[in-house]
């Protein structure tokens, strides 16, 4: 109407496929587990800085500008909110579809 081109929203979840193969690239994504240090502590994807959801909100615009954070949990309800957060804050974030539970990838365990 205004002649003003719209421009298509960033995606907010990837899946784990896009996830395993923008790990291999460089930079690569940070990966920010928000799930509980009890969940993070029995499996995790390696590199993967933890941050409960709670502290999101208090931490977000800490983290780094500039780079993709990829915020993960146990099936992606929380890193939805997380990645909002995140958002809100300035940085670029989506959260992994399907969370820990469709993750394809390596895993650490303690």
């Amino acid at each position: 109407m205004f002649g003003f081109a719209r421009r298509p929203a960033a995606p907010t979840q990837w899946d784990s496929a896009q996830l395993g193969a923008a790990l291999r690239e460089s930079p690569a994504p940070l990966v920010l587990d928000v799930r509980s240090a009890m969940e993070f502590r029995a499996r995790h994807i390696p590199g993967a800085q933890h941050i409960p959801l709670g502290q999101v909100p208090g931490r977000a615009a800490a983290l780094p500008a500039g780079r993709t954070i990829v915020c993960v949990c146990l099936s992606g309800h929380r890193s939805l909110q997380a990645a909002a957060m995140i958002r809100r804050a300035g940085r670029e974030a989506v959260s992994l579809r399907g969370g820990m539970i469709r993750w394809r990838g390596p895993v650490q365990s303690a």
